[in-house]
């Protein structure tokens, strides 16, 4: 039976013209293609159920735009893969310094030299040689030398992702034969490799530490479709026949006629708005939403329209969005000083409408435009209550709680021992908050040294020809709240106190204790005088660690400024994430629950968030997150008891509780 509700929305594609279209055979990639480019916010999160994508889909059908008929390039599915095909990430070397050797030889190739030729070794005699070799190199470990055995044995045909780090794919390649071992190298282990795919992605995966991670089939399709280093362009708008100018401050959306470089033109790109005439110059930054296609000019438009038969019927654009309006133009004279920019398309062939900016033109672009600000704030990427539900697993009905409490109260603690999720969860939240808006969210650490000064605002010397002078400045607090007055539109902003009462609170805040609690109330700041008042868009929302013994208790009259929202290790959370990734489950959650007896303090219980950010490679990593993590906060909590750490260590469970996440 097809489980439809997590199927990848490529293969939820295929499926539904498989079974929707039987008399037609659907090339599917053309399909998601469209869809990724002209709705990814929609995609992003919306098409992951079947009948969110049937519903879709029907609709892009009824508007004539998506048919079956005609596509004979057939389609792709799992059932094309051979059985035996596992995917890799493989780092080659630290930093990749060896990946352009592995690029030129066709291979990719693993350190731990000293082990020698392991292809005719059984798996006994290399546990024997790699125990020995630990004897010799202290640094080394079972876990990291367990992965040459791994390597050893990747079959031909599986797919290797090469990257540079946590934050970059630098290749993709096909195992073309079997493990050899090259004497004399630093990295002798190696795999011959076709790299078919050669261009660099960027990413963001903390799990990617170690050289070897064994992934997912849809993970590596996922990366496979990270848009690839994107153009930048200068549209130009012509303000006899388009008022631009009026355009970008009253629309976040605009759709842009394209007469050229058609298939350049990507989604994803940068583009900058030029208006041409005697006061030629940029006037704001955006990004391109969907590919070049034949679509009328959006509606909302016709009134910046100064010359309707240059735009009227359907015509090859593109949708912009408007990402910033500068404060002060930058203009055509201003860039006709620099030595660089003075080159640009736009100034030397002005007659057309579209200029690709080369790599230097577009870092020395950046640099100005950076100097003029910009009056129109970014809108905030779209984060739900599905997003929230998904990236944490807790129930919708509990999270849209905390968002009605924070609405309602606008400053709550999220309260807990070590490992529930305090940070993670309230970065979600306030995500949540300004989703889709101009406002914005940013995170303050608060620890015993912290001040009024450095919240609301404090005297502070600056040099002066080569004296000092002392002035009054904002603290972050105040910063904060001037910059949502100003710049959010009335928007929700977010500020998040992290470890909120390691700081000495009475101290920090100060009057700020008056202001919570009378919202609509202004008095005057202790230093300067000036009348202040909180503004009505502002929200707080702290994280406090009940486990931390150097904190005083938090003050009483905070506590009524602040609503408490208590996170307690929820078993069920990491029982369905460890069955999503194939682990066992029962023995690690009874250990927990053991261990949280033995703790006998809810302030103090060890919580699921070391198990859950790393959940793929998670059999792997367990050792070291149990005797680098776990064992220490131990030690500590029973440091008056040492002998009942002993029944959990990791030497101790990993011969009978936890024998059953042994690699």
């Amino acid at each position: 039976m097809v489980d439809l509700e997590n199927m990848h929305v490529r293969d939820l594609i295929v499926y539904y013209l498989k079974t929707e279209k039987k008399d037609h055979i659907a090339h599917s990639d053309e399909i998601i293609d469209y869809v990724r480019n002209s709705q990814p916010e929609q995609v992003k999160k919306g098409l992951r159920t079947y009948s969110g994508l049937t519903s879709y889909l029907s609709q892009l059908k009824n508007e004539g735009i998506l048919s079956t008929e005609g596509l004979e390039n057939g389609y792709y599915t799992l059932g094309d893969v051979p059985p035996n095909v596992q995917y890799w990430k493989i780092a080659p070397g630290d930093n990749a310094w060896n990946w352009e050797a592995c690029l030129q030889g066709g291979y990719i190739a693993i350190g731990w030299a000293d082990l020698g030729d392991i292809s005719v070794l059984s798996q006994e005699d290399f546990n024997k040689q790699r125990d020995k070799i630990i004897t010799q190199h202290p640094d080394w470990t079972k876990t990291a030398l367990d992965q040459v055995w791994k390597f050893a044995h990747i079959p031909e045909g599986s797919v290797i992702v090469a990257n540079r780090g946590t934050t970059a794919v630098l290749g993709f390649g096909r195992v073309t034969g079997g493990y050899h071992f090259v004497h004399g190298e630093r990295h002798g282990h190696r795999l011959p490799v076709e790299w078919y795919d050669t261009e660099v992605r960027n990413v963001n995966e903390s799990g990617w530490r170690r050289a070897m991670v064994r992934l997912k089939r849809s993970k590596v399709d996922k990366i496979a479709r990270i848009p690839l280093k994107s153009n930048t362009w200068i549209f130009q708008a012509n303000p006899q026949y388009y008022d631009l100018k009026s355009a970008i401050m009253s629309l976040d959306e605009l759709t842009w006629q394209i007469n050229q470089s058609q298939k350049q033109i990507h989604t994803g790109d940068t583009v900058y708005l030029w208006m041409s005439g005697p006061n030629a110059g940029i006037l704001a930054v955006g990004n391109i939403l969907t590919e070049p296609t034949e679509m009328p000019m959006a509606e909302k438009e016709q009134a910046f329209v100064k010359s309707t038969d240059k735009f009227e019927g359907l015509k090859t654009r593109v949708q912009i969005r408007v990402e910033h309006v500068l404060k002060t133009p930058l203009l055509r004279s201003e860039l006709l000083r620099h030595p660089i920019l003075k080159e640009m398309g736009v100034i030397k062939f002005p007659n057309a409408t579209n200029f690709r900016l080369t790599s230097e033109e577009e870092n020395e672009l950046k640099k100005n435009i950076k100097k003029g600000g910009d009056v129109k704030p970014p809108i905030q990427p779209i984060y739900t209550l599905d997003d929230f539900t998904e990236d944490t697993e807790f129930e919708p009905e509990v999270i849209a709680g905390w968002e009605r409490i924070l609405k309602r109260k606008k400053h709550i603690v999220f309260q807990g021992p070590p490992g529930t999720g305090k940070t993670y969860v309230a970065e979600r939240l306030a995500m949540m908050m300004v989703s889709g808006t101009s406002g914005f969210v940013e995170i303050v650490q608060f620890h015993p040294a912290y001040a009024y000064e450095d919240f609301v605002q404090g005297i502070r010397p600056k040099p002066v020809d080569g004296g000092l002078t002392y002035e009054l400045e904002e603290g972050r607090f105040l910063e904060f709240c001037r910059r949502a007055n100003e710049e959010a539109n009335g928007a929700p902003c977010v500020l998040i106190i992290d470890e909120i009462n390691r700081a000495h609170l009475s101290r920090v805040f100060g009057e700020l204790m008056y202001l919570l609690e009378y919202r609509d109330k202004a008095i005057p700041l202790a230093a300067g005088g000036e009348q202040f008042r909180i503004p009505e868009n502002v929200y707080l929302v702290g994280t406090m660690n009940t486990a931390d013994r150097s904190i005083a208790l938090v003050d009483h009259a905070l506590r009524r400024r602040f609503s408490f929202i208590r996170l307690n290790p929820d078993y069920n959370i990491l029982k369905n994430q460890l069955e999503k990734h194939g682990h066992p489950v029962d023995s690690l959650i009874r250990v927990l629950k053991e261990i949280n007896t033995a703790i006998d303090d809810p302030n103090y219980e060890l919580g699921i968030s070391f198990f859950m950010t790393e959940s793929e490679n998670l059999k792997e990593i367990l050792p070291d997150i149990w005797k680098g993590e776990i064992e220490p906060y131990l030690e500590e909590f029973f440091y008056d008891n040492p002998k009942k750490v002993d029944p959990f260590r990791w030497i101790v469970l990993a011969e009978n509780k936890l024998k059953d996440w042994i690699v």
